[in-house]
């Protein structure tokens, strides 16, 4: 754990990916559960960042995925397509499937914003510092993010 406590402090990132914690997968789920605890222990020590998840693809989730943010991949797909082409573990012998399947979600995200190609997020809260509650810090944001309302009512 402190091995990725420390490789995040060095790199300074403004924003961290990880799986969902809700992934059935249990190497996602472990991941996304040592990502967190990762994320909470810096921010505890002050670190400003943000902690996101992406869908959950394979192995699907427990609850429906209402993403936070919609980011255009439009110019990234082809160098994320070849990039899935290299978890060769992820689809035996047919790769097209992996494939495909990431192709269509990134178009039905792209839909939603008007775009070739998108890809989903929701924010995970990070827990708050150390010493209290403290509703005047950045890091108090963090802990209350829930998902934007207007895309609940698209939901609903």
């Amino acid at each position: 754990m402190q091995e990725l406590v420390d490789f995040i402090a060095q790199h300074k990132p403004e924003i961290v990916l990880t799986q969902q914690a809700n992934d059935l997968h249990p190497e996602h789920y472990a991941v996304a559960s040592l990502v967190f605890t990762a994320c909470r222990e810096l921010a505890q020590q002050g670190a400003k960042l943000k902690l996101y998840s992406w869908e959950v693809g394979s192995n699907g989730n427990m609850s429906k995925f209402v993403p936070d943010v919609i980011v255009d991949i439009t110019e990234e797909f082809d160098t994320k397509i070849a990039s899935l082409k290299h978890f060769v573990s992820q689809f035996a012998d047919k790769p097209e499937t992996f494939t495909e399947y990431a192709r269509q979600s990134a178009e039905f995200w792209g839909s939603k914003i008007g775009v070739k190609y998108a890809e989903p997020f929701t924010e995970l809260p990070i827990a708050l510092p150390l010493g209290g509650f403290n509703k005047e810090s950045e890091i108090f944001e963090y802990s209350i993010n829930l998902p934007n309302p207007e895309l609940i009512r698209k939901e609903l």
